[in-house]
């Protein structure tokens, strides 16, 4: 196993999981709203650690990504751009607040919706997951697309 991770291979299997929460939704046999949420869970928990590996350099080890397990509402807030923070709260549509307790609520959903069964009471909020497992993709995305752009740009500037 590496020591080290590059932050694309997050984002790549961040992406992954939200094919699969589009398949499963697409699937129309049977209700699929605990896999589909827990594969939300799992895209949102990798694109947020994709933005903290990008902000220490594009390359993290494998402790730093595995430290903060399935916690969302921590690996959120260990976030050190705010500017990225204040997107992902606005695109929810939500102020900090609000975001920031509803994130709470359901941080541990990703092992707690597995064992649907064995619990008395869980918090599902499936629309809030698949919305924030969007508005996180895009984010990821630019902000690859844009490295990509400044790579090029140095690479053309070099010549």
């Amino acid at each position: 196993m590496a020591d080290t991770i590059q932050s694309i291979e997050v984002l790549r299997q961040a992406q992954r999981f939200t094919c699969a929460v589009e398949e499963l939704r697409s699937c129309g046999k049977i209700d699929v709203t605990i896999p589909s949420e827990v594969n939300a869970c799992i895209a949102c928990e990798l694109y947020l650690k994709y933005l903290r590996c990008f902000e220490k350099g594009d390359v993290t080890t494998v402790e730093e990504i595995k430290q903060y397990k399935h916690e969302l509402c921590t690996l959120y807030n260990k976030l050190s751009n705010e500017d990225i923070k204040g997107e992902i709260v606005l695109r929810m549509k939500l102020d900090e607040n609000s975001f920031s307790k509803k994130l709470k609520k359901i941080q541990n959903n990703c092992v707690n919706l597995r064992y649907v069964y064995q619990e008395d009471k869980i918090t599902s909020s499936f629309g809030f997951m698949v919305k924030l497992m969007h508005v996180l993709n895009e984010i990821c995305e630019r902000k690859e697309n844009e490295k990509i752009d400044l790579m090029l740009k140095e690479r053309a500037s070099e010549q």
